[in-house]
């Protein structure tokens, strides 16, 4: 998929990060775009019901609830870019919730406006993985965050995993491969797969930042509009990297 140019300096080392195509992903996940050079779409493998890859939290009534897009899962082992929606009705549900919920914040209209095309360009069969993706792409368009996107099935990846993961950092010219602290539990004893590839690992540093928040107390893990509804473009200063480098070797 187009997008900018990667951030990479001329003769530096390309960062590579790597995440499913969330539905209105939250912060973290935008973290990863801010502080990455080339930013892979795992979008071939097996669809996970009950994922963020198709709902997310966000406050509503003074408390966080599930906003959830409807899904037609073709079989049990079906991957994400065989995952559609058969049905509109959500979008409206989902839009006048986004308004009940954020309609009298600072940013509303300004934002609203990135999503309430996405939304109405929906049709009964539409892709899941392209609803999501748009979403995404213009969130990072409107914060300025300019990572290349490359989507994991264009690349013609086989493979699971830490073996699919480091060949497509390679086949990107990445050389070091950045993931979240959560994915230690199946990459640490696996350095040496990304190593003969020529791709080095580490772990992004990432605390949840506090921000103007409708519940008490705060609720992290929220879908990024949650901040920008209240901060407008300011939520990028949210995603700024947190310690030189944003990242810490796998032995930390």
């Amino acid at each position: 998929m187009e997008a900018p140019s990667a951030n990479a300096a001329p003769g530096s080392t390309v960062v590579v990060a790597a995440h499913q195509p969330n539905f209105l992903p939250w912060l973290g996940y935008f973290y990863k775009l801010r502080n990455a050079d080339i930013f892979l779409v795992v979008d071939n493998v097996q669809f996970s019901k009950g994922s963020y890859t198709n709902r997310v939290r966000v406050p509503m009534g003074g408390k966080t609830n599930w906003m959830t897009v409807p899904v037609q899962i073709p079989g049990s082992e079906a991957l994400i870019t065989e995952i559609t929606i058969p049905s509109t009705k959500f979008v409206r549900q989902h839009l006048n919730t986004i308004r009940a919920t954020y309609g009298k914040s600072p940013f509303f209209q300004e934002v609203f406006a990135l999503l309430e095309p996405v939304y109405l360009a929906v049709a009964p069969g539409h892709r899941l993985d392209h609803f999501n993706l748009s979403l995404i792409t213009n969130i990072a368009s409107y914060l300025g965050l300019d990572a290349r996107m490359e989507r994991i099935s264009d690349l013609g990846i086989d493979g699971r995993n830490n073996e699919m993961l480091s060949d497509a950092t390679a086949a990107v010219g990445g050389g070091l491969y950045v993931a979240g602290r959560g994915a230690r539990s199946y990459m640490e004893g696996h350095e040496s797969v990304y190593a003969s590839r020529g791709v080095e690992i580490a772990y992004q540093r990432f605390e949840h930042p506090v921000y103007p928040q409708k519940l008490e107390p705060f609720e992290p893990g929220c879908s990024i509009i949650d901040a920008m509804f209240q901060l407008g473009q300011e939520t990028r200063t949210l995603l700024e990297p947190q310690g030189t480098p944003p990242w810490t070797p796998p032995e930390v």
